[in-house]
């Protein structure tokens, strides 16, 4: 800037000892010049370094994204866990057995690349193999269940208002990607 003083602001996405282990990205905004220029000492401080975008509140909105999907992914694996323990489930099954091999293996992961290609192309009636009506049927059972063990369904309803809402824009019978719509729509 006319002052000379540029500014890089980042945010960390993980726990201290992930940084220590170079397990994570930090995310960093600010001028790209300026990160190039001291990409040695942000390596140095621990982390992955990533540059997000020229602005710098870009590295702290997309760490917000982040925790638009971390925060009730990890309350969502908290729920299941309160499921097993109400059904007398073992808990390391679900963990151990089912939800790590998800995240590791291809069928989450692909889940994921679906959704993306889905939203950044705005279609959603390629490629489905389950169409929004059926999530939201399926999603309304796991309600149904939820509540018959006296656990709180509100994380899982307010998943199933944006899937309503969805539907009611006409998106029903297409892709489950079609819930970007609702969530981008000026019409809350």
């Amino acid at each position: 800037n006319a002052n000379g003083i540029s500014l890089l602001k980042g945010t960390i996405p993980a726990y201290p000892d992930d940084i220590r282990a170079g397990k994570c990205s930090i995310l960093y905004g600010g001028p790209r010049r300026v990160f190039d220029a001291i990409a040695p000492v942000l390596q140095a401080m621990g982390g992955a370094p990533a540059h997000i975008g020229d602005n710098p509140g870009d590295g702290v909105e997309m760490g917000r994204a982040y925790y638009c999907f971390l925060f009730p992914a990890l309350v969502a694996f908290l729920h299941g866990a309160a499921v097993c323990h109400r059904a007398g489930l073992p808990i390391e099954t679900y963990a151990r057995g089912l939800v790590l091999p998800a995240l590791k293996g291809p069928v989450l992961p692909g889940m994921l690349e679906q959704l993306t290609r889905a939203t950044l192309t705005r279609r959603y009636d390629e490629g489905v193999q389950a169409t929004l009506n059926i999530w939201r049927d399926a999603l309304a059972n796991v309600i149904h269940s939820v509540t018959s063990y006296r656990l709180d369904p509100g994380l899982l309803s307010a998943a199933k208002a944006l899937l309503d809402r969805a539907a009611a824009q006409g998106f029903g019978e297409q892709e489950l990607a079609a819930v970007f719509e609702a969530l981008t729509s000026e019409d809350r």
